[in-house]
């Protein structure tokens, strides 16, 4: 998961990201070190509600894309209780990280399958 998140980290805009599972927290991370880890599962279990409310209202929910004044998050569930979590600059390229967050759901997904 470490190669992934660093992939997503060169793409332009991107500051990092987080793979956050509801039973064990952070999994993994690369964003700057001002994001400490008790901060981040704060973060992943708020997205994580928000997700499964999102779900509980709309069938094809695919991920959250949440705009502030300097900086935007995007998330997109991988597994039933596994959410990643990107940290972007506003001025980052939202149509190559999506194409990139659909790649990475391919690969992780095929791992799965394969692994067992």
């Amino acid at each position: 998961m470490t190669y992934l998140i660093n992939e997503l980290k060169m793409i332009p805009g991107v500051l990092g990201a987080c793979f956050f599972d509801s039973d064990d927290g952070v999994k993994v991370a690369n964003l700057p070190s001002v994001f400490k880890k008790d901060r981040l599962e704060l973060i992943g279990r708020h997205l994580s509600k928000m997700y499964a409310a999102g779900m509980t209202t709309f069938d094809a929910i695919n991920g959250l894309c949440l705009h502030f004044d300097e900086s935007v998050v995007v998330a997109r569930s991988f597994a039933s209780d596994t959410l990643c979590f990107i940290v972007c600059d506003p001025a980052y390229n939202l149509n190559v990280l999506a194409m990139s967050l659909d790649l990475m759901q391919e690969e992780v997904g095929q791992r799965m399958v394969v692994g067992g």
